[in-house]
């Protein structure tokens, strides 16, 4: 009988356990919402100052530091969104399954990068930004021919 009654008392401790787990998780995971929330609506929130200093930079509406601002709280917006994908526990992001983004954007930063340093000094800023679309639409269309060709990147983890 007093096995019985241990038996029952043990099986109540390791269900109590796992409902205080599975809270615990579901806890964790409004917690992830909230914090994903969080980042969409602070890249809204840059993607909306910027195009309002994009409209004002013409006509001298807006200095060129505020305008600059904006655009670095921008891209500070969306690389938040890449490097949450990098560091998720889970280790389910888009960017590090089978796809080929990492090595797209490596190869395209590093070929800019050594045009940059190798052409740094004689440079002009219409020259710079020429180099910049240039690697911009390198990316996209080498993602591209990697989407129809079926290539896919090595697996990290």
């Amino acid at each position: 009988m007093r096995g019985i009654e241990a038996q029952a008392r043990s099986l109540r401790w390791k269900l109590q356990y796992a409902i205080a787990d599975v809270d615990n998780r579901v806890a964790l995971l409004h917690a992830r919402i909230a914090a994903l929330d969080k980042s969409k609506a602070q890249l809204n929130l840059a993607q909306l100052e910027f195009s309002r200093a994009e409209q004002l930079l013409p006509q001298a509406s807006i200095s060129r530091e505020q305008y600059d601002q904006r655009q670095a709280a921008l891209s500070e917006a969306r690389f938040g969104g890449i490097m949450r994908d990098f560091f998720r526990h889970d280790r389910v992001g888009a960017s590090l399954r089978g796809a080929f983004y990492p090595e797209i954007a490596a190869i395209w930063g590093l070929a800019f990068a050594m045009f940059l340093q190798w052409e740094g000094e004689r440079l002009q800023p219409d020259e710079v930004r020429w180099g910049v679309i240039v690697t911009i639409m390198g990316v996209f269309l080498t993602r591209v021919m990697a989407l129809i060709r079926g290539l896919k990147g090595w697996t990290y983890i």
